[in-house]
């Protein structure tokens, strides 16, 4: 890529301290850390085509129009990582790929933009997540989806870690929504909260799944709304003792589909199942082959 679009953002060292990098190539924006206790932000303002990138106190601005991906390497140490969306736009697609090492690291997309309600999302978003060792914690908050696709991967690593989303506008049109949550070693806690009136559309979709793998893990599901589309949900506590809750409120006039699979796996497991059916939709309800409850 050439002109604006290939630029190079270099943050020196202040104080003997050694800054991230971040570079602009191709269409990609790279932003990699230090061995350091890094805190990093990028604003992303769809409105006046701007990204701030705040690392550490040390300010870079450079044009939203420059990349259509972003790949974040957080390297030893204890970081924080913060993308959040500013103004009431986003209608850029976007790719996310973000990666963290040793360390307790806190990660957070946040696309609600001003006021933390007031954007939708209205281009395709992948987002991948890559947790390492130690506990991490991960938190996506997303907004009103307006006939885009949204896919979430989040692979959490070795430790106790927590991961969340955040799910607080309706899914507009042909919105679809796919969250995909992996534990692994380590008691892990894996939530996806859309208690928040999320409304879905005829042909909206809303995809989770989770998966505990080893170690004692919390795998919550809640949704409140009128589901007009399709909800599906499948939990797998995997090995170890588990809990796996999930809560469904339909609101009155809700005339969709929700599907449910819930498997404790391996070990002596706690499952939970809530449904409050305010209209007359039919759920089909598919209970796991085994149930363990302690």
């Amino acid at each position: 890529m050439s002109g604006s679009n290939d630029r190079k953002l270099s943050m020196e060292s202040l104080e003997d301290r050694a800054l991230m990098a971040a570079s602009v190539s191709a269409g990609v924006l790279t932003i990699t850390g230090t061995n350091g206790n890094d805190v990093v932000q990028v604003l992303e303002n769809h409105e006046t085509n701007s990204v701030t990138i705040i690392d550490n106190g040390q300010v870079t601005n450079l044009s939203s129009g420059a990349f259509n991906e972003m790949r974040v390497h957080l390297n030893a140490g204890n970081n924080s990582f913060t993308y959040r969306v500013v103004g009431s736009e986003f209608d850029r697609d976007r790719d996310f790929d973000i990666w963290s090492s040793d360390g307790f690291d806190y990660i957070t997309l946040d696309f609600r933009g001003d006021n933390y309600m007031n954007t939708a999302i209205e281009a395709d978003v992948n987002i991948s997540i890559n947790t390492g060792s130690l506990s991490d914690q991960v938190a996506v908050y997303l907004p009103e989806i307006d006939d885009a696709d949204v896919n979430i991967t989040a692979n959490l690593g070795s430790g106790n870690d927590g991961m969340s989303v955040i799910q607080v506008g309706d899914m507009v049109d042909d919105a679809n929504l796919t969250a995909n949550l992996y534990g692994s070693s380590g008691n892990d806690n894996l939530y996806y909260l859309a208690n928040y009136d999320v409304d879905l559309d005829s042909d909206a979709d809303l995809n989770v799944n989770m998966y505990g793998n080893s170690g004692d893990d919390s795998l919550l599901f809640y949704y409140r709304g009128e589901l007009d589309g399709e909800l599906r949900l499948n939990q797998f506590g995997q090995r170890d003792e588990d809990y796996l809750y999930s809560n469904v409120t339909l609101d009155a006039g809700s005339n969709g589909d929700d599907w449910l699979m819930q498997n404790g796996g391996d070990g002596v497991d706690q499952v939970f199942n809530y449904r409050y059916d305010n209209s007359s939709l039919y759920s089909l309800i598919r209970l796991p082959s085994r149930l363990s409850w302690r």
